[in-house]
């Protein structure tokens, strides 16, 4: 997936972006963990705070706003592939490909919020 997206990189992004997404929707970064260091701990380890690349008309948020993503809206509880008696928890979002990146659209509903 390569390095999370972020200062100027991310302002570029955002000023030659050139989709909007529909209503309340969203489309933001898919940063995965760091640690102190801002070495990347995890490949599949998406992080909790994110960037809004692109806001609908209706969104609550606007491009460049650093949010918190709630995972408890995002989680499901689905079978396990390996034992259909367990079950396990995953995040869905839809994956979203532009300019050779991979973003996610999601609702402005599903987020905690905007840091200031």
């Amino acid at each position: 997936m390569g390095e999370n997206l972020k200062g100027k990189e991310l302002k570029k992004v955002i000023k030659e972006f050139d989709f909007l997404p529909s209503f309340n929707r969203v489309i933001v970064t898919v940063n995965r963990v760091e640690n102190k260091d801002g070495v990347i701990t995890t490949e599949d380890a998406i992080a909790g705070e994110q960037y809004i690349i692109a806001a609908g008309d209706m969104a609550k948020v606007e491009a460049g706003d650093r949010v918190e993503l709630d995972f408890g809206r995002l989680t499901v509880r689905e079978p396990s592939e390996h034992d259909q008696t367990k079950y396990v928890e995953r995040i869905r979002i839809t994956p979203f490909q532009h300019k050779g990146r991979v973003y996610t659209i999601i609702s402005d509903n599903d987020l905690l919020g905007k840091y200031k």
